[in-house]
């Protein structure tokens, strides 16, 4: 008997915004590691004689440019997985049980289930919940599927300790 059981189905447009979610709220080190990066051309540029306002408008200008490319690149995979991958709209049913999850897919018919310490990280964020199965390979759920949160959120907390954060 399942502990919770999820309907859900992302609309294109909720799958563009979990993978900006997912992509850009997953590690607070990557906005380090981004104004790090912008800070050595803006650094390169601006240095000199010139002074610490124009290398702080170069640093700004590289990151504004550093963040236009990482959205670039992300409608490029958004496109390229639109286009070619139609399971992501597809309806899903989740069954949390004691120790696994049921995944359902229902067109095509597809059942597998993944028991929860093969999972590699739970993410809560404002809309989502993210199940990631490897590094780079997760689902999204919408929140506003979820019947109960707080206690599907009290759930998973107990459930996956350490690897449940919310981003």
């Amino acid at each position: 008997m399942p502990l919770f059981v999820i309907e859900t189905a992302l609309s294109i447009i909720d799958y563009r915004k979990s993978l900006y979610v997912a992509s850009f709220l997953r590690s607070k080190l990557s906005y380090l590691t981004l104004a790090a990066l912008a800070l050595i051309p803006a650094v390169l540029i601006g240095g000199g004689e010139a002074g610490l306002k124009k290398v702080f408008f170069m640093w700004l200008f590289f990151v504004a440019l550093f963040l236009v490319i990482c959205g670039m690149r992300l409608e490029m995979k958004f496109s390229k997985i639109a286009r070619s991958d139609r399971t992501v709209t597809m309806p899903v049913r989740l069954e949390f049980m004691d120790d696994r999850i049921k995944v359902i897919n229902k067109t095509p018919y597809i059942e597998n289930e993944v028991i929860y310490d093969d999972l590699y990280e739970v993410l809560e964020s404002k809309d989502f919940y993210f199940f990631y199965f490897t590094v780079r390979n997760g689902s999204p759920v919408k929140k506003a599927d979820v019947e109960n949160k707080e206690e599907f959120t009290a759930f998973l907390k107990k459930t996956f300790g350490r690897r449940y954060r919310k981003i």
